[in-house]
């Protein structure tokens, strides 16, 4: 079913229009554009009249469309809507359904056309969106069947792309029917196959969107996988993570440090992307954290949003930031169309007066058509009847006359206003160079901050660079003997390792064995080395080594042949196991260890091909 197309609006129909704005059963989104400067019903421009048909024919079948004139009937809807939801001098505004059960402006923003064009993209976008989150696309395409697709390139800076369903021309996806505000480019890439339904109607393919929730979560990322996540909101003590545009995720100050000094913002930053460690909680809801990372840990790719399309997230880019839409700005022909229509609403508009004795009525002189269309009113005689309204009118429009000859007198009247404007208008072009210098210097803190905290949390996790005063081989003095120093620092790496809500969970075992060799192959190990293989040895005694994909746990063999026994302790039957401490790097290393039923005896630590035990 097509959209209503209201056409212009009367100042008559703006309630009508604004009683289906804030209709609460309404689910086809309403778009509304309007004049640039003041004009009435009949002054509406050629060019708005071209958007609104542009606009009609490419959302007119999800979305209703109206024009409004900017003046008298943009100040009534504004009225009648709530605060901040008005839409005025050129812009056009996309109202979803649903406006007072979320009066979040933000998911409405106001949109211009840009320079060349007819129809503002943007626009559209929005319409798109709010048509899909309300659920018209999927129905005016669900009669059409599956459909496979091939993307061939896209258009308008990533608004929309040109797909490939076997027809003669290609057609179009919008960027808001896979999800609204993350680019085309996140999602699909030139040649993708992608699987969805075709509106044939109006050439547009909608791609079928994969769920993603709890379950999803736990099927795709492993108890302790690494993954990727995009930054979604920063407070101090709180982030929202999303794993995927539709699972939002909040962690909080403790998942990202160990100190509880630290604030957020200073290691995370809106719209990149990071890595995290996904963590199944016994509640079954999604989690993350980002305090036990390691930089050598390989990572889980991120899922696709649709069917066919490409993992959505990748590491060391970011979303692009937006700039709001510029305020509207009145020029001298607006300030003109204003004083014209103070001047036709003092000459039209009927009053309703006060009540008074006829006798206190002196004869009022009333102004003939002429004068009052040429914006003075001059005596014309006594009253000839007419009543008290007529002699009402008059009075007003007598003292309006004398207050715009007193501003003319004193020198503040439309030449004065002009002036004035003029001056603003040399201020605003003075306040918008100042503010694209200090956007460019933003942006130039932006970069240094977002460097600071790869930087900062680089070292949070752990470098290969040796550690200062307080390493672990100052903390060996203080210890009588070698396997004392490495019993406690396993406890630490495992107090900085373990969060405090998984430490019943993933408990250090009181028991577990140092080999003869284990603290003479540490001996080669820098600082920084050292500390992760701590951190294995944490994985492997908590049975943790076992979920993390980066730890690489098998089973050590009797040679370096795949097809090689199994190495098994004649006299007692413990099997031999390696973790990775290291990975992608020259000379990895790997911590080998001895398993007999649940005690562990902690081996030795070598390079990738050393395989002796």
């Amino acid at each position: 079913m097509a959209g209503k197309w209201w056409g212009t609006v009367s100042k008559g129909e703006v309630e009508q229009l604004a009683t289906a704005i804030l209709d609460p059963s309404r689910q086809r989104p309403i778009v509304v554009l309007t004049t640039p400067g003041f004009s009435d019903t009949s002054r509406v421009p050629a060019e708005t009249m071209a958007e609104a048909e542009e606009l009609r024919d490419a959302v007119g079948d999800v979305a209703d469309i109206a024009i409004i004139t900017t003046g008298a009937t943009s100040f009534l809807l504004d009225e009648l809507l709530p605060d901040r939801w008005n839409v005025y001098n050129g812009f056009g505004r996309s109202y979803p359904a649903g406006i007072l059960a979320d009066p979040d402006i933000h998911r409405s923003p106001l949109r211009r056309r840009r320079p060349g064009e007819v129809v503002a993209e943007p626009l559209i976008s929005d319409v798109i969106r709010h048509a899909y989150a309300a659920g018209l696309l999927q129905a005016a395409t669900a009669t059409t069947g599956a459909v496979t697709a091939t993307v061939k390139g896209f258009l308008g800076g990533g608004e929309q792309c040109l797909v490939d369903v076997g027809k003669v021309m290609p057609v179009a996806m919008w960027r808001d029917t896979v999800s609204p505000g993350v680019p085309l480019e996140w999602v699909v890439a030139k040649g993708s196959r992608l699987v969805g339904s075709l509106d044939h109607d109006h050439n547009r393919f909608v791609p079928n969107k994969l769920t993603f929730g709890p379950k999803e979560f736990e099927d795709a990322f492993p108890h302790g996988a690494v993954t990727l996540a995009l930054v979604d909101e920063v407070q101090s003590d709180r982030a929202v993570l999303r794993v995927h545009p539709d699972l939002p995720i909040t962690i909080y100050q403790r998942d990202v440090s160990s100190n509880p000094l630290d604030d957020l913002d200073l290691f995370l930053v809106q719209g990149e992307v990071v890595r995290v460690r996904a963590v199944h909680l016994s509640t079954g809801q999604p989690h993350l954290r980002m305090s036990d990372l390691d930089d050598d840990e390989s990572v889980v790719p991120a899922v696709p949003v649709i069917e066919g399309g490409t993992p959505w997230l990748e590491e060391g880019r970011s979303l692009p930031r937006t700039e709001p839409e510029p305020a509207a700005i009145l020029d001298t022909g607006d300030l003109t169309a204003i004083t014209e229509q103070l001047r036709e609403a003092a000459a039209t508009s009927p009053v309703t007066p006060e009540p008074v004795a006829p006798e206190s009525l002196a004869p009022i002189p009333v102004p003939t058509p002429a004068t009052v269309a040429q914006g003075r009113v001059m005596p014309s005689g006594p009253a000839a009847g007419g009543g008290a309204a007529v002699q009402a009118m008059s009075m007003t429009i007598t003292k309006l006359q004398a207050e715009i000859d007193q501003l003319r007198q004193q020198g503040t009247g439309i030449d004065a206003l002009r002036h004035a404007n003029e001056v603003l208008k040399l201020e605003l072009r003075a306040l918008r160079l100042e503010l694209s210098d200090t956007r460019e210097e933003a942006e130039r803190f932006r970069n240094l901050h977002a460097k600071a905290v790869a930087q900062l949390r680089h070292a949070r996790n752990g470098s290969a660079e040796p550690a200062p005063l307080g390493g672990p081989r100052d903390r060996r003095q203080h210890w009588p003997t070698d396997e004392e120093w490495i019993r406690d620092e396993i406890r630490r790496a495992w107090v900085e390792r373990v969060p405090r809500v998984d430490k019943d969970r993933y408990a250090l075992p009181e028991q577990y064995d140092l080999g003869p060799g284990f603290v003479a192959s540490l001996e080669l190990l820098d600082d920084g080395q050292f500390e992760k293989a701590m951190k294995c040895a944490v994985d492997v005694l908590t049975d943790r080594a076992k979920d993390m994909a980066g730890r690489d746990l098998h089973r050590l063999r009797v040679g370096d042949g795949g097809g090689d026994a199994p190495r098994i302790r004649a006299e007692d039957g413990a099997v031999a196991w390696r973790a990775a401490i290291e990975i992608n790097v020259a000379s990895a290393r790997r911590l080998h260890y001895w398993a007999v039923g649940n005690r562990i005896e902690l081996a030795r630590v070598g390079v990738h091909d050393d395989i002796q035990m």
